[in-house]
């Protein structure tokens, strides 16, 4: 996904909240760009988010293991420590 997403549309897509999403950009959770008082979220972005959230959700399953030393969960960084 190249193109780039208003809010609204990002949260869309996530199926979440406006307001959820408004929260995990601050978190550096999903990077984002501010244009004048919008933010834009490239497609990549929304991308990189979910396949933290599928790797999480597959090691605490136990569908997968740790590959990477140093691993911490999603809740522990953001998208800027990385």
């Amino acid at each position: 996904m190249h193109e780039v997403l208003t809010t609204k549309e990002a949260a869309e897509y996530l199926r979440i909240t406006r307001q959820t999403l408004m929260k995990l950009i601050p978190e550096g959770k999903i990077r984002s760009n501010k244009a004048g008082r919008h933010y834009r979220i490239l497609g990549s972005a929304i991308t990189f988010f979910l396949g933290l959230i599928a790797a999480a959700i597959a090691i605490f399953f136990g569908f997968a293991q740790l590959q990477t030393p140093g691993f911490r969960p999603l809740f522990l960084f953001s998208a800027r420590q990385l």
